[in-house]
């Protein structure tokens, strides 16, 4: 669930992010890459949690 989240969020701002790293030049990839996979990590956590704390586990 969270990666589809990450994914969703990644593909909306994917245009913004591209424009915030362009003048890193060759970075600009490497830089969206990694916030993509920063999103998916946190979004990941965040549904964990709170299904842990739904659900009685936490």
């Amino acid at each position: 669930m969270g990666g589809v989240i990450a994914v969703f969020i990644g593909f909306l701002s994917y245009p913004a992010l591209f424009d915030l790293t362009e003048p890193l030049g060759l970075l600009s990839s490497s830089m969206v890459t990694f916030t993509i996979i920063f999103t998916w990590l946190f979004v990941w956590g965040f549904v964990a949690i709170a299904r842990g704390h739904i659900t009685g586990d936490i």
